[in-house]
C-alpha cells in the first residue's frame, strides 16, 4: 500500500471516529433534554384531587390510584428509571398500549396520571374477562405485569415479595398508610365516593 493509500484510509478512518462520536454525542443531549432533572414533588392535595377525578370517571377508587402514585414515586413527577418515567412510573410499552402522546409527555404529571388510569382499566378488562378482577390483583398487574400475574394464577403471594412498604400492603389486601388527605378506610373494587357532610343544622331562634 503506498502513502497515498495510507493516508487516505487514515482520513477515512478518522472521518468514521467522528461521525461515530458525533452520533453518540447527539443522543446523549436528546437523552439528557428529554428529561427533567431533579426532584419536582408535587403537593399529595393535588394528586389526591386528580385520582378522585380520574376515579370517579373510570369507576376506580381513588385510594388505589393515589395509593400506586405514591408507591411508584413517593409524588415526584420527575422519578424515573431506563424502563419507566413519571409519577405513576409508566412503562413505553404501557403507555403506547392505551396512548399515542408522545411518550415525553409521561413526564407532565397530570398526563401521566391520566394515562396510567386508563391502563388500569386495560389491566381490569383484562382480569374481569377472565374473571379474576379485584383490586388487589390490579395492584399486583400494575406492579409486575398481567403476563406475571397470570403466570402467578393471579395470585400475588406467587409474585416477587415487594420491597416497598405501601405494595406490600397492597398485595395483602391491606390500605396503607398514605401521606396527605387520603381518606382512613378500606380500599374498594370501585369508585368510592366521599361521603357527603352532613346539612348545617339552622341557627337557634
Amino acid at each position: 500500500m503506498s502513502g497515498r493509500q495510507r493516508s487516505a484510509t487514515g482520513n477515512a478512518e478518522l472521518l468514521a471516529v467522528k461521525t461515530i462520536s458525533l452520533i453518540i454525542v447527539s443522543l446523549l443531549m436528546v437523552i439528557a433534554l428529554s428529561r427533567p432533572w431533579g426532584v419536582e414533588r408535587i403537593p399529595a392535595d393535588q394528586v389526591w384531587a386528580k385520582a378522585e377525578e380520574l376515579g370517579r370517571k373510570n369507576d376506580l377508587d381513588p385510594l388505589l390510584i393515589y395509593s400506586i402514585a405514591c408507591a411508584e414515586s413517593s409524588l415526584n413527577a420527575h422519578a424515573g428509571t431506563p424502563k419507566a418515567r413519571g409519577i405513576m412510573q409508566m412503562s413505553i410499552g404501557a403507555w403506547e398500549k392505551v396512548c399515542s402522546r408522545s411518550y415525553i409527555e409521561a413526564w407532565d404529571w397530570r398526563i401521566n396520571m391520566e394515562e396510567a388510569v386508563a391502563y388500569m382499566v386495560h389491566l381490569r378488562s383484562l382480569q374481569q374477562a377472565a374473571g379474576k378482577y379485584n383490586w388487589v390483583n390490579l395492584a399486583a398487574a400494575y406492579r409486575h405485569g398481567p403476563n406475571a400475574l397470570k403466570r402467578a394464577q393471579y395470585d400475588p403471594d406467587k409474585l416477587p415479595r415487594p420491597t416497598n412498604d405501601i405494595y406490600r400492603e397492597l398485595f395483602a389486601g391491606r390500605t396503607p398508610k398514605l401521606p396527605g388527605p387520603a381518606p382512613k378506610r378500606e380500599i374498594r373494587d370501585a369508585y368510592a365516593p366521599l361521603p357527603e357532610p352532613p346539612p348545617a343544622l339552622p341557627d337557634p331562634a
